[in-house]
């Protein structure tokens, strides 16, 4: 029997988009819903399959052009498959350009277009529920029909078959009684023992009702020295009471350490393991020199300069039977990455209303991109110059708001010279913004360099990262200071600010 659409993009691509282990499906189950969302904007628009071809990593914004929607499909697809908004992001990117060759071949002589109404049925079955309001927003309204009917009526179906089309003979009617009696007993059983294995997951299910649309997911970020001692550490939770749990777990494993940098504010979860399992995971990267760990969304990242250390710790860490995911670091891609963030930023913008847009959300926006410098270049890029034009008709809208906007390299180099670096970087940032009419008292500038990594300065990844441009924003009427962070610059970022108004952190990378 042929394959489906889907399941040859399953069969050919995830494996393709996904190297590595995937023990929790988690990413699986985001493609294959990716995978119907793709082949329902194609069947509208098939003739775009030729350009999408050619287009890499753009093709997925292409496909997908309006920004709004997309957005509330990377949320959904994050939510409900416990992922990074990043990580879906990079999974529609790296999976549509090698999709698109293999439908046109399974097309045929067929046409792509006719090819996916032949096998709309198949296309449907595999949408969400979650995707109706999606799906009308894209102009895909008989999709969305197709999709209810499909949820709706399918489970009748045979119920309706069994009562009305059958004669009733004298006997049937005991039988009947006589069977209904078994499958209420046996529903009775089912019911009974379902009852309990909710129970047994509740320890993993808390984290599903703070990960809502409002909040962001808890996180940790770290990375060891040369020895044995904390290079740099920053955490994201939502409660004061996980802060100091997070703090204590890391000082006992540190020798007192104290000095971790940990955001408190009610909009991040609280799915951080602060138990003895987070002691173990930080006694095995402890003995790693310059390794990284990046906890979130129950997945725990790992990235270190040598690679056959960085699987050894890996494998230590499985071996401790933890519910987490544990992967390694992506290899960096940075034009992937410049790319995914740009478009990201865009997004968050265009999604802003200036009468009631907060401080923090304009920095946030302006978080997301990443301005990858030239190698000892303060000229910002041109393909950043939109993000930017569009941020500063929202500073100019927005009122009490100053932003500071604060440079940092990696440690490669000359200490001075990268200092300068930083500072001329920051400044062109805000030359910029003040071209386009942003007005200069709100904006400050400060140079860091290597001052304040938040990786490693070993690996290129950990390099990427402490190169930066952060966003630092004082509202002028409460006096309330707010950063904000990216945990990566692959995986999404994370937002927040202390009730007593207290700095925080939000970074963008710039390399």
């Amino acid at each position: 029997m042929a394959l489906t659409p889907i399941e040859l993009l399953e069969q050919e691509v995830t494996p393709r988009v996904i190297p590595v282990p995937d023990p929790q499906g988690a990413h699986t189950a985001a493609l294959s819903h990716l995978y119907a969302f793709f082949l329902a904007l194609l069947s509208r628009n098939p003739g775009l399959a030729s350009t999408l071809s050619t287009a890499g990593g753009n093709g997925w914004t292409q496909l997908l052009d309006h920004p709004e929607a997309r957005q509330q499909l990377v949320q959904e697809l994050a939510r409900h498959h416990n992922l990074p908004t990043g990580e879906i992001s990079r999974l529609a990117s790296d999976a549509l350009p090698l999709a698109i060759p293999l439908l046109i071949q399974q097309a045929g002589a067929t046409g792509l277009g006719p090819f996916l109404m032949e096998h709309k049925a198949s296309i449907v079955s595999r949408l969400p529920a979650w995707a109706a309001p999606i799906l009308a927003l894209l102009g895909l309204g008989d999709w969305v029909g197709r999709t209810s009917q499909a949820a709706v009526t399918a489970p009748s179906a045979p119920n309706r078959v069994v009562v009305q089309d059958r004669a009733a003979p004298p006997w049937l009617p005991w039988v009947g009684l006589l069977l209904l009696g078994l499958l209420t007993m046996l529903g009775w059983k089912a019911c009974h023992h379902e009852t309990v294995a909710p129970v047994a997951s509740v320890p993993v299910a808390p984290p599903a009702p703070v990960q809502a649309a409002s909040t962001v997911p808890a996180s940790l970020l770290m990375t060891t020295g040369t020895g044995n001692e904390v290079f740099a550490c920053r955490a994201m939770v939502g409660t004061e009471a996980l802060r100091t749990q997070l703090m204590a777990a890391i000082a006992k494993v540190f020798s007192g350490y104290n000095q971790c940098h940990i955001e408190v504010d009610s909009s991040y979860g609280n799915n951080l393991p602060t138990d003895a399992r987070l002691e173990h995971i930080l006694s095995l990267v402890k003995g790693t020199p310059n390794a990284s760990l990046q906890l979130q969304n129950g997945e725990l990242m790992i990235n270190a300069p040598d690679t056959a250390q960085r699987d050894l710790l890996i494998g230590r860490l499985k071996a401790l039977q933890t519910d987490l995911s544990i992967i390694p670091a992506p290899a960096l891609n940075v034009e992937q990455s410049v790319h995914d963030s740009i478009q990201s930023a865009s997004t968050a913008l265009q999604a802003l209303d200036a009468a009631t847009a907060k401080p923090s959300d304009v920095a946030r926006a302006l978080n997301l991109q990443i301005i990858n410098f030239a190698s000892d270049s303060a000229n910002i890029p041109e393909i950043n110059k939109p993000v930017l034009i569009k941020a500063a008709e929202l500073i100019n809208k927005v009122s009490n708001v100053q932003l500071t906007i604060q440079g940092h390299t990696d440690s490669t180099g000359d200490v001075a010279h990268n200092k300068d670096l930083s500072q001329r970087r920051a400044q062109s940032v805000k030359d910029f913004l003040v071209a386009q009419g942003v007005d200069q008292a709100k904006l400050g500038t400060e140079g860091y360099g290597s001052e304040q990594p938040i990786a490693d300065n070993v690996t290129e990844l950990g390099k990427f990262k402490n190169r930066r441009i952060e966003f630092v924003v004082l509202n002028t009427a409460t006096g309330t200071v707010r950063h904000v962070d990216e945990v990566s610059s692959q995986s999404g970022v994370i937002e927040g600010v202390h009730q007593d108004g207290s700095v925080e952190h939000n970074t963008m990378g710039t390399p």
